[in-house]
């Protein structure tokens, strides 16, 4: 109700009743329709007793005409005709008016917006509480006269227009029961002032205070409720009442007899009057002019005999020129400006003081013609015409495209009805044909800012951002441009503004634009100072900009204008959050909660962070925000999956287990659940084959994923000891990533499970320059540096014992074969060389492989005689020394099989013997 473009329609029975409708029977048309329905009938009915009422009161004979006031005070006391009683007139005629004006009323298709229409129940039951206070007050005594006031405070809490019964009330009391004229009672209540003595009808005089001072009182309870100013309404709702003398003052009185002829002839119906609808008479030459004058004097004519009228039907007739003026009056802009030129739903209360002229004028034709088939056909004629009529009408209200596709058969000129069957086609995203109504709405009505703002979403929607930018940049020159020198203030509907926030959600889309989206939201921000989304929009560019303090700074000064923080202390959050600052983001989404305990977001993102802390009291707060977020969607898989992570930080693995399956039951491709099932079962089942099925089902939708690529190799290098599945993952990982530095590390780790030290030495070295501040590679390091020292030295030790063996086993040789077999050596040697033994080295050097491959290389004819001859010069020496070496012999080759059993040399270490036989 404080807001700019709030329409200040308070009316707190008639939501009551839907909130009512909607907890019986929910979101269901049909039975807001219904009620509606069966809201009319009550009015029917009531409307029925009102004229029995009336018509009864108007000609019971039993109360008196005005009697003559004392005489003294005025020569014109005597008021009275030649009679003091209302000739009696017969139930029958009575009946026939009461029935007749109830059966119009019931039938007439001016009704139509307001019953088959949903909000038209507004109307529906402020009648019905303004009829009802009618008959209380019609009572007269103290306990029905409040009764009444009761009523029309009803009727008021069901729309404003329900105060005017108060007025009824008088000129019921006054003109109709008392059977005073207006002059009379002026002449009454001079005489009430200036006189001390007695004067007759001081009940009626005191009422009538009573009434003028209850309708003051609502009046003022009203205002307030109101926000204490009146509403304001964009200038194509009603362009009349933006117009300057004479168009204003012309086109506002002409649309006097629009309505009027609306109640006579209800053939074109329209359900949206504004804008182009009715175009403005600018001159006094305007032929509809004629129209306006044309109803002035009828009106003025019916008005004096109404009012000033001794006649029964002169006093009928001035009750139901009240209904139809008193209630009509607020919604004629003639007292203050509405939101609409003319609008069919205001005129069914003043229907009921129409249709009772209707049914009087048809009264006084039957007596002055004497013809009643002919009154009665006309009559069937009329009630049939409007029964049809309005059965017609409702097909039109089928749904909100027929009834837009309706008004074009009324006019073609109203910009809304345009705009709005494109709004059909937008909700059943048929862009292309919402495009081409929204186009020619902005052709009727060129300076429509909404029209254009249409016709750049639905731009939009067909993705093409520049022809949208375009259109958005032609509307901002509707506003009011800004004056050098002056500051520059407009009031426009907010909705307008908006404009300015999607001309800079289409240009932030270029980041480099970002400085001139900032411009744009200053400007607004100029235009209309508490235009609370400028600053929501600036800020977020802020943050883009790297600016959060100053974005923090407008998200501040957004909640001085506005009642509605929760938004805004959720984007404070965020701010924070991106700053570092887990706390003010806790902070500012604690405050959305506070403010909008059902702010989902807030709720999610908090529990994120609350999650991520690890506390065990954190995480169960975390657990009762999370669980509210589901509760309030069901269906929110992220907000399911952060409950099993949860559950997982709280040791509750079962039903972290459970919460993911759930969410893959629906969605199974959901990436966080994958990875996290995953990622638990390798805790705590790593060894069986659900931790493995849960990871490849993972990498199955999503290969390349990292935290699922990195989980597969650890389980596979230390559960599954596959080394080289282990080493080409985390090299699958590397070339994903480059620098993923902790991928590097774990292939590092699998070459030193794989035995390849050195490699690993140089891949640690790596890994340790591009992570300095890692402690693990540093030890890690450490121990492939030691073991590689430790290796050489046992390579080292080796290679000293395997060529003592090679000489104990030359020597034994020689002393055991005789010389013509001494050539037999290089064979056993290859043999005893190529045996399989247990354990080898784990290096080898560049130059034993040089070596082998040169001596291989080098085993030619000459080389084997060579060898031959030293081996017959070896044997000739050792027979010297026959019976001496053979002893020696037997001993060392006892020795030396002892020995060559302690080597378990590699099969590339064994080779590098070959480099003895040089040595032969």
């Amino acid at each position: 109700m404080t807001k700019e473009g709030s329409h200040k329609s308070y009316r707190p029975f008639t939501v009551l009743t839907f909130r009512i409708n909607y907890l019986i029977f929910g979101s269901a048309p049909w039975s807001y329709h219904l009620v509606n329905v069966l809201l009319h009938a009550v009015v029917c009915c009531l409307v029925y007793k009102l004229n029995k009422l009336l018509v009864k009161t108007c000609f019971d004979s039993k109360i008196p005409l005005v009697t003559k006031p004392a005489e003294k005070h005025h020569k014109k006391q005597n008021l009275n005709t030649s009679a003091n009683t209302i000739p009696n007139v017969a139930e029958v005629e009575q009946n026939f008016i009461a029935k007749t004006a109830t059966v119009l009323f019931l039938v007439h298709p001016i009704h139509v917006e307001a019953v088959t229409g949903v909000v038209g129940r507004a109307e529906l039951l402020s009648t019905i509480f303004v009829v009802l206070s009618i008959l209380c007050y019609a009572k007269f005594t103290v306990k029905h006269v409040v009764a009444s006031f009761l009523f029309c405070s009803l009727a008021m809490a069901s729309k404003e227009q329900g105060i005017t019964v108060l007025a009824v009330f008088l000129v019921f009391d006054i003109c109709l029961y008392h059977k005073l004229s207006l002059d009379d009672y002026c002449l009454l209540l001079v005489m009430y002032i200036s006189s001390s003595k007695k004067v007759r009808y001081k009940s009626l005089l005191w009422r009538s205070f009573l009434v003028i001072m209850f309708g003051i009182f609502l009046l003022f309870m009203r205002f307030f409720a109101m926000g204490n100013n009146l509403p304001h309404f964009d200038i194509f709702d009603n362009p009349a009442a933006s117009a300057e003398f004479p168009a204003r003052h012309l086109t506002l009185n002409y649309l006097l007899p629009v309505n009027t002829w609306l109640l006579l002839n209800p053939s074109n119906l329209l359900c949206d009057w504004t804008m182009g609808t009715i175009p403005l008479i600018t001159s006094f030459t305007d032929v509809r002019n004629i129209a306006t004058i044309m109803f002035w004097f009828i009106f003025i004519t019916l008005g004096v005999f109404s009012f000033f009228g001794n006649s029964p039907v002169s006093k009928l007739s001035s009750v139901a020129v009240a209904m139809i003026v008193f209630p009509f009056l607020p919604a004629s802009n003639l007292l203050f400006t509405v939101g609409f030129v003319v609008a069919e739903r205001i005129l069914y209360i003043p229907s009921i003081g129409f249709t009772l002229l209707v049914a009087v004028g048809l009264h006084k034709l039957r007596k002055a013609v004497k013809w009643d088939k002919l009154v009665f056909s006309f009559l069937t004629i009329l009630i049939v015409t409007h029964a049809l009529k309005t059965v017609i009408r409702n097909f039109d209200w089928k749904d909100e495209q027929t009834l837009f596709k309706s008004a074009l058969k009324v006019t073609k000129t109203n910009a809304k009805v345009w705009n709005n069957i494109g709004h059909t086609y937008e909700d059943k995203r048929n862009w292309t044909e919402a495009l081409k109504y929204f186009r020619k709405a902005a052709e009727v009505q060129p300076d429509d800012l909404g029209a254009l703002m249409n016709v750049g979403g639905m731009l939009e929607a067909l993705d093409r951002p520049q022809e949208a930018e375009n259109i958005y940049w032609q509307a901002k020159k509707l506003f009011p441009q800004p004056i050098a020198g002056k500051s520059y203030t407009a009031r426009v509907v907010p909705k307008s503004l908006k404009l300015f926030m999607r001309l800079g959600n289409i240009i932030k889309t270029n980041k480099s634009r970002l400085h001139e989206v900032d411009k744009l939201y200053k400007e607004v921000i100029q235009m209309k100072e508490t235009f609370v989304e400028a600053y929501i929009n600036r800020g977020e560019i802020l943050v883009l900009l790297k600016r959060e303090k100053e974005a923090l700074a407008m998200f501040e000064t957004a909640l001085q204008h506005t009642n509605n923080k929760s938004d805004i202390y959720y984007n404070m959050g965020v701010v924070h959050a991106s700053l570092g600052n887990k706390t003010g983001a806790i902070e500012g989404y604690t405050l959305a909660i506070y403010h909008n305990q059902n702010h989902v977001k807030a709720l999610y993102n908090s529990a994120v962070i609350l999650q991520e802390t690890r506390d065990k009291d954190l995480l169960r707060r975390a657990k009762i925000r999370i669980e509210h977020v589901i509760k309030l969607e069901p269906d929110n898989l992220l907000a399911q999956s952060l409950l099993g992570s949860i559950h997982m930080d709280l040791h509750e693995y079962k039903d972290a287990i459970k919460c993911w399956d759930d969410v893959l039951k629906v969605e199974p491709k959901q990436r966080i659940s994958l990875f996290n099932k995953a990622l638990l079962l390798s805790r705590i089942d790593s060894k069986s084959g659900t931790c493995l099925l849960a990871i490849k089902e993972l990498l199955k939708y999503y290969p390349n994923h990292i935290k699922g690529l990195t989980l597969y190799g650890d389980v596979m290098l230390n559960v599954v000891k596959d080394v080289k599945e282990a080493l080409a993952i985390f090299q699958r990982i590397i070339d994903l990533e480059p620098g993923n530095t902790q991928a590097k590390h774990n292939y590092c780790v699998a070459l030193v499970e794989d035995g390849r030290l050195k490699e690993a030495e140089n891949c640690l070295e790596e890994v340790s320059i591009a992570a300095p501040d890692e402690p693990h590679t540093k030890e890690n390091l450490a121990i492939v540096r030691h073991r590689l020292a430790l290796k050489e030295v046992h390579n080292q030790q080796a290679k000293e014992e395997g060529v003592f063996a090679k000489q104990q086993y030359v020597e034994h040789t020689v002393h055991k074969d005789n010389a013509e077999e001494t050539h037999k050596v290089e064979v056993d040697e290859e043999i005893y060389i190529a045996k399989p033994v247990k354990r080898a080295d784990e290096t080898l050097t560049e130059q034993a492989d040089k070596v082998v491959k040169n001596l291989r290389r080098m085993k030619t004819d000459q080389v084997m005689e060579q060898k031959l001859a030293q081996a017959k010069r070896a044997v000739e020496k050792l027979k010297q020394i026959k019976s001496k070496a053979d002893e020696q012999t037997k001993d060392k080759c006892k020795t030396e099989d002892k020995t060559v059993e302690k080597f378990d040399l590699r099969e590339k270490a064994l080779k590098a013997l070959d480099d003895l036989e040089a040595q032969l």
